[in-house]
């Protein structure tokens, strides 16, 4: 009998700058309970604001440990937040790269430690894309360590609509 094991932690990280690196501020707070660990987390890298619950299953081993979670995030500048990314080794094509403006998102996080999957339903107000103007709409973001896939995308400028997936 008795109550299940517990232990919990708590951080808060403040970004500094390093050239090369992607620097994180905010705050985590984890809890070992039974063979899980429950994040609660809020951080901040480059232009992207993300907050929500993790959860990681502890597996035989590490890498092999399943993960779970809901995250919100709001991307104050599209293309601070591409930028960012360059350190990670994301490739982003410069026209991308110069697009401005505030996105939303609702990410559903599975996959493992290992081998992460972000599902990702992304909407804006409006984003100013180079060589093209200002869009709205919406798409679906599946993102793993090997590939980025778009689908569900439906944008507007103006009285203009695209629909399609990549």
């Amino acid at each position: 009998g008795g109550a299940p094991s517990r232990l919990n932690v708590n951080n808060r990280a403040i970004a500094t700058s390093v050239r090369g690196r992607t620097s994180l501020s905010g705050t985590l707070t984890a809890s070992l309970v039974e063979g899980r660990i429950e994040v609660q987390q809020r951080h901040r890298t480059g232009g992207l604001d993300v907050e929500g619950p993790v959860t990681v299953t502890v597996g035989d081993t590490t890498a092999a440990s399943p993960l779970g979670g809901r995250l919100q995030a709001h991307v104050p500048d599209v293309a601070t937040a591409l930028r960012s990314l360059a350190p990670l080794g994301a490739s982003v094509p410069e026209s991308v790269a110069r697009t401005a403006g505030e996105a939303d998102s609702t990410i559903i996080l599975s996959g493992s430690v290992a081998s992460p999957v972000f599902s990702a339903e992304v909407r804006t107000g409006g984003v100013q894309v180079a060589d093209v103007g200002r869009v709205s709409g919406t798409l679906h973001a599946e993102v793993t360590p090997a590939l980025v896939t778009l689908s569900a995308i439906a944008l507007e400028k103006g009285a203009a609509r695209v629909a399609g997936d990549v």
